[in-house]
C-alpha cells in the first residue's frame, strides 16, 4: 500500500508538469547544435549526418515533453497571459516545424534556418516569464559591475528606465476596477523598492499607472525570508495580484499578506496552506482569484470562504474538501466558478461571459 501511494503522489500530471524547465533546456541545446551543423559546409556536413539525425530526433522529442509539460504548467498555475499565451503557441509551432523536417528533408537548410528563429523568440519570451523583463536583468548587470570596479555608471539622461514588461495582462484587466481605483492611495512606488525586491528575485510589474497597482511574483523565491515580506508591505495597498506558488508559508506570512486589503489575484498553489489559513484569507475584500491547489485544505477551510462575497474564481485541485463542502460553497457564491481539476462547480447562467 505504501508503494502505491508513493507512486500516486509521485507520478501526477502536476509533477510531470514542473518538470518543464528540465525538459525545455535539452532540446533547445540539441536542436541548437543541430541548426550549427546544418549550415556547415556541404563537405564537412556528410560527415555529420548520422549525428544530425540523432539530434534532430531527440530534439523533436523532448520538445514534445516540453510542450506537454508546459501546458499543463500554465493551466494548473493560472498562467494565462498573453505573454504566456504567445510563448505557448509558438513553442508548439516550433516543434512542429521540427517534426517537417524529418519527413522533408529535401528542403532542410530553409526549413532549418525558420526553426531557429522560432526557436530563439521563444526562449527569448520564456526567459521574460521566468526572470522578468531585460531590463531588470540589464540593471543587475550595471549593479554588478559598479560593485566590480566600485565605480558608478550613470544612465544617460535622455533614456528613462522603461517599465518592466507586464506579464499578468489578461489578469490586470481582470484586477484594476473603478471603484479600488478611486479609494486607492496615490502612493507612488518607488523605483528603489523595485530594484531591491528584484535583486531577491521578486519579478515586479506593474497594473495600471491611473490606479499605481502592482502586480508580485516570487518565482525566483524558494524560502521566504521574513525581511522580504517587511519590505513588501511597505505598498501593500498597491498589491493587486500576488504569487507565492511553491514556497511554505507560515502564520505570520498569512497574516501580512491578510492586510493587502487590495489584493484580487492571489496564488498560494502548494504553500501548505492549513484551515485556518483560509480563514485569514475570508478577510480580503477584494480578493477575486484564488488558487489553493495541492494543499492540505478540508472542508471547514473551504466554507470559511463563505465569507468571501467577492471572491469569482477558485482552483482547489487536490486539496481534501469533499464534494458535498464545494456544493455548499456554489450554493452560498452562486457567481463563483470552482474549478477542481477535471469537475467545475457552477451553475449555469451563472457566470456572464
Amino acid at each position: 500500500m505504501e508503494y502505491r501511494q508513493f507512486f500516486e503522489d509521485t507520478f501526477t500530471l502536476a509533477k510531470f508538469s514542473e518538470l518543464h524547465p528540465l525538459f525545455v533546456h535539452f532540446p533547445v541545446g540539441l536542436l541548437l547544435v543541430f541548426g550549427f551543423f546544418t549550415f556547415l559546409p556541404q563537405s564537412k556536413k556528410a560527415l555529420l549526418e548520422p549525428a544530425m539525425d540523432i539530434l534532430l530526433k531527440a530534439g523533436v522529442f523532448f520538445s514534445i515533453l516540453s510542450c506537454l509539460s508546459g501546458y499543463l504548467l500554465a493551466n494548473l498555475e493560472e498562467m494565462n497571459s498573453s505573454l504566456v499565451q504567445q510563448h505557448q503557441w509558438l513553442g508548439i509551432s516550433t516543434t512542429l516545424v521540427y517534426v517537417a523536417l524529418i519527413f522533408i528533408p529535401k528542403y532542410r537548410t530553409y526549413i532549418t534556418g525558420l526553426a531557429t528563429i522560432l526557436l530563439l523568440i521563444t526562449l527569448f519570451l520564456g526567459t521574460i516569464i521566468t526572470h522578468g523583463s531585460f531590463n531588470l536583468w540589464k540593471e543587475k548587470v550595471i549593479r554588478s559591475v559598479e560593485t566590480m570596479l566600485k565605480k558608478p555608471i550613470q544612465a544617460p539622461v535622455d533614456s528613462p528606465v522603461k517599465e518592466p514588461i507586464d506579464t499578468y495582462d489578461d489578469e490586470k484587466e481582470e484586477a484594476v476596477l473603478p471603484d479600488a481605483v478611486e479609494e486607492k492611495p496615490a502612493l507612488e512606488v518607488s523605483q528603489e523598492w523595485i530594484k531591491s525586491l528584484s535583486a531577491q528575485g521578486v519579478v515586479v510589474t506593474k497594473s495600471g499607472e491611473k490606479a499605481n497597482g502592482i502586480v508580485l511574483n516570487f518565482v525566483n523565491v524558494s524560502t521566504l525570508d521574513p525581511a522580504i515580506l517587511d519590505q513588501m508591505m511597505l505598498f501593500k495597498d498597491q498589491i493587486l495580484a500576488l504569487r507565492l506558488n511553491n514556497i511554505p508559508l507560515d502564520k505570520l506570512a498569512l497574516e501580512q499578506i491578510s492586510q493587502c486589503k487590495y489584493l484580487q489575484n492571489l496564488q498560494l498553489a502548494n504553500t501548505q496552506l492549513s484551515d485556518e489559513s483560509l480563514l485569514l484569507l475570508a478577510q480580503l475584500p477584494r480578493l477575486e482569484q484564488l488558487n489553493v491547489y495541492n494543499n492540505p485544505l478540508t472542508d471547514k477551510g473551504i466554507l470559511a470562504l463563505q465569507k468571501c462575497t467577492s471572491l469569482k474564481k477558485l482552483f482547489v485541485w487536490k486539496t481534501k474538501a469533499s464534494q458535498s463542502a464545494l456544493q455548499e460553497l456554489q450554493k452560498k457564491l452562486p457567481a463563483l466558478r470552482i474549478e477542481g481539476g477535471f469537475q467545475v462547480f457552477t451553475k449555469p447562467d451563472s457566470i456572464k461571459k
